[in-house]
C-alpha cells in the first residue's frame, strides 16, 4: 500500500494534482490531505471555450449568477 500511494504522490506531483487518503469518504475527520493541489487560474478564455462545449444549458445557468 505505501508503494502505491507514494507512486500516487509522484505521479500528482508531476501532474500538479493532490493526494488525500481518507478511511472513510463520508467522515471528513478521517481524510488526510497528503498533497495540496497546485492552484492555476484559468486563461478566461479556453475557460469560457470549456463551459460553452462541455456542459449543459442547466449547467451555464447555475453557473452565470456566480459570474455577475
Amino acid at each position: 500500500m505505501k508503494q502505491t500511494i507514494e507512486e500516487a504522490r509522484r505521479v500528482g506531483r508531476a501532474h500538479g494534482v493532490g493526494l488525500i487518503t481518507m478511511g472513510d469518504p463520508r467522515a471528513w475527520d478521517t481524510w488526510n490531505e497528503l498533497k495540496e493541489a497546485r492552484r492555476v487560474e484559468p486563461d478566461p478564455e479556453r475557460l469560457d471555450e470549456f463551459i460553452s462545449v462541455q456542459l449543459s444549458q442547466d449547467a451555464h445557468d447555475r453557473i452565470a449568477p456566480a459570474l455577475h
